[in-house]
C-alpha cells in the first residue's frame, strides 16, 4: 500500500480538528515511530490497522471512516488529476469511473520504482450507469464508496451505488453499479459522446416502428450529428412509418440499451431524417435493443482468456451479445468480470448474402468481448456476454440466423 494512503490519513485526522488524534492512531496501531513516503509501499496490514485505531480514536466503524476519508480525498484527487492533464474538465462522475483503471494506471506508471497500482476493471453501460470490479486491498473498499459519494457532490449528481459483492465479505472482487439517482437522467443521451462513437466504429444504426399495425424495422445510416439532433438515412418503408408515427426507436450496437427519438424533420424523396429529443427508451424494447434467441440444437463455443482456452455451449446469442452455458468446475470467478475474452463458433446456417456474395452453409465467427456477469446453476455456469464492436460479417451471419429461426419457428407452427 502507498504511503500516500498514510499521509491521506494524517491530513483527514488533522482536519478533524484535534491535533492529537494523528500520533494516538499511530501508536493504537503500533507505528509510532513509523514515518511514511507518499510513494513508497508498505504492508497492507498497516493500512489495515491504522484505519482500526483511526476509526477508534474517531468513535466509528472502520467502513464509516474508511468513507469519510474517502469523500475528503474525492476533491483533491480530481484536482490533481485536472492539473496533471489526466481528466479532461468536461469528464462528470460516471466519466471518472469509466475510465477509473486507465487513470491508476497512468498515475503509478509515473512513480519511482513503478509500484503495482490497485486493479479496477469498468464498463460504461449507458450515460447514467458505470459498472466496475475492484481486486485490489480490501482496505481501500470503503474509501472507493466515500470517493463516488464526494465525485457526486462536486457535480451535483445523485448518485446510487450498490455494491453486489464485497472482498471483505469473502469474494474475490468488489462488484459496484453506481447509477445516476435521477429517473430523468437516467433517459438522457449524451448525442455528441454516442454517435460519435458509431461514427468512429462505422456502426449500423437500427429503427424499429409499427406502420399501420405491422412492425418495420430496418438498418440506417447516421450522416451528421450535433450536441440535439442527428441526420439519418432510412429505407423508404421506415421513413414512411416514421411519418406515421412522428417517433421512432432506434438501437446502437455499442449501447446495451435502445433509444426513442422525435422525427423534426423528413425527406421522404431522399428517406432522410432528422431526430431530436433522444432518450433512452422506456417498456421492454428499451431494456433489450437487439433480438436474443436460442438455439435449437447444441452450439460450441470455443472461448480463449488470460486464465486458458475450453469449451462451453451456446445458450442464446443476439448482435450485441451472447449468454454461454460452461460445465463445472469453471474458470471464471468474479476477479473475471469485465475482462476481454475471444470467442469462436460455428453459426449453422442455409445461406448468407456477404459482400453482395452468396455463402452457403455454415460460417465460422470470431469475436471479442467482455464478461458481464456469471451466475452459478446447479450443473453448469451460466455467462453473459457483450460483444466488443462485432465486425459487419459477423452482424449478418448472427442477424440471418436469427431471421432463419423466425423462419424455422413459424413452418413448424403451420398446420
Amino acid at each position: 500500500m502507498l504511503g500516500m494512503f498514510f499521509m491521506a490519513m494524517e491530513a483527514f485526522l488533522d482536519a478533524q480538528g484535534d491535533a492529537e488524534a494523528w500520533p494516538l492512531a499511530l501508536g493504537m496501531a503500533g507505528l509510532e515511530d513509523q514515518e511514511f513516503d507518499p510513494v513508497a509501499d508498505y504492508p497492507d496490514n498497516s493500512g489495515e490497522r491504522l484505519l482500526t485505531a483511526a476509526s477508534r480514536v474517531l468513535g466509528a466503524t472502520p467502513e464509516e471512516t474508511g468513507e469519510a476519508l474517502g469523500f475528503f480525498l474525492g476533491n483533491d484527487l480530481l484536482e490533481m488529476g485536472r492539473a496533471a492533464g489526466l481528466i479532461p474538465d468536461s469528464w462528470r462522475s460516471l466519466d471518472i469511473l469509466e475510465h477509473a483503471g486507465e487513470l491508476l494506471w497512468r498515475t503509478y506508471r509515473q512513480l519511482p520504482d513503478s509500484p503495482t497500482a490497485p486493479i479496477i476493471r469498468s464498463l460504461r453501460l449507458r450515460h447514467g450507469e458505470t459498472d466496475f470490479v475492484y481486486l485490489s486491498h480490501p482496505v481501500l473498499c470503503p474509501l472507493i464508496k466515500g470517493m463516488i459519494n464526494a465525485f457526486g457532490e462536486r457535480f451535483g449528481e445523485p448518485l446510487l451505488t450498490v455494491e453486489s459483492v464485497c472482498r471483505r465479505k469473502g469474494s474475490p472482487v468488489c462488484r459496484y453499479a453506481v447509477t445516476l439517482d435521477d429517473p430523468e437522467m437516467l433517459k438522457y443521451v449524451n448525442v455528441t459522446r454516442e454517435f460519435a462513437l458509431v461514427k468512429q466504429r462505422r456502426e449500423r444504426l437500427t429503427f424499429f416502428n409499427q406502420y399501420r399495425g405491422l412492425s418495420v424495422s430496418h438498418h440506417g445510416q447516421l450522416l451528421q450529428y450535433d450536441a440535439e439532433r442527428i441526420t439519418v438515412q432510412v429505407s423508404p418503408q421506415q421513413a414512411m412509418a416514421m411519418k406515421a408515427e412522428g417517433r421512432t426507436h432506434l438501437s446502437v450496437p455499442h449501447l446495451p440499451i435502445g433509444l426513442s427519438a422525435r422525427v423534426a424533420r423528413l425527406h421522404l424523396g431522399k428517406q432522410i431524417a432528422v431526430l431530436e429529443e433522444l432518450r433512452l427508451a422506456d417498456g421492454g424494447f428499451g431494456h433489450r435493443n437487439a433480438v436474443r434467441i436460442a438455439p435449437s440444437a447444441g452450439i460450441v463455443v470455443r472461448l480463449s482468456h488470460e486464465v486458458g482456452e475450453f469449451e462451453g455451449r451456446l445458450g442464446n446469442i443476439s448482435v450485441t451479445g451472447a449468454s454461454l452455458h460452461l460445465p463445472l468446475p469453471s474458470p471464471f470467478d468474479e476477479a473475471a468480470l469485465f475482462s476481454p475474452i475471444h470467442l469462436s463458433l460455428e453459426i449453422p446456417l442455409k445461406w448468407v448474402e456477404l459482400d453482395d456474395t452468396l455463402e452457403l452453409g455454415a460460417q465460422e465467427i470470431e469475436m471479442e468481448a467482455n464478461l458481464l456477469y456469471l451466475e452459478g446453476q446447479k450443473d453448469r455456469q451460466q455467462v453473459r456476454l457483450l460483444f466488443d464492436r462485432p465486425g459487419e460479417r459477423e452482424r449478418c451471419i448472427i442477424e440471418r440466423f436469427i431471421e432463419e429461426h423466425r423462419e424455422s419457428l413459424t413452418a413448424a407452427e403451420k398446420p
